[in-house]
């Protein structure tokens, strides 16, 4: 949405209600962000999970959106920039390990929890003509 004051002076508005995360990489990319770990000894995993934690299915948490002041004044172009989002890629929150064979030799099992970081923008930019 934009409104116009005049000539020289605009708001910019943009709303978005829900969040959708990014896909995440297939084929032979998927192991871009999860790269191969490489175990010592007689050591190798029996299982590994992850737990994608997502923001609640309301206004409140799943709210994107920003705003934008411009305008032109005595020869310099001007904005001001506020945005409110979230990064669409996960990161972990916690990671676990356990294994009762860790210092022998044996299986190890691995578990994360993940979550989208909330991400808050504020950008001023002028320029004289």
């Amino acid at each position: 949405m934009n409104y116009y004051f005049n000539n020289d002076f605009s708001v910019q508005v943009a709303l978005f209600p829900f969040f959708r995360p990014a896909n995440m990489p297939v084929g032979i990319f998927s192991g871009l962000l999860n790269p191969k770990m490489e175990l010592p000894g007689n050591l190798y995993i029996k299982s590994f999970s992850d737990s994608l934690i997502m923001p609640r299915l309301n206004l409140k948490e799943n709210l994107t959106g920003g705003l934008r002041v411009k305008g032109f004044a005595a020869g310099i172009d001007f904005s001001l920039s506020y945005a409110l989002a979230y990064d669409g890629l996960p990161v972990p929150l916690k990671k676990t390990h356990s294994s009762g064979l860790a210092l022998t030799g044996g299986p190890l099992n691995f578990g994360r929890n993940l979550f989208f970081i909330g991400i808050i923008s504020l950008a001023p930019i002028w320029l004289q003509l």
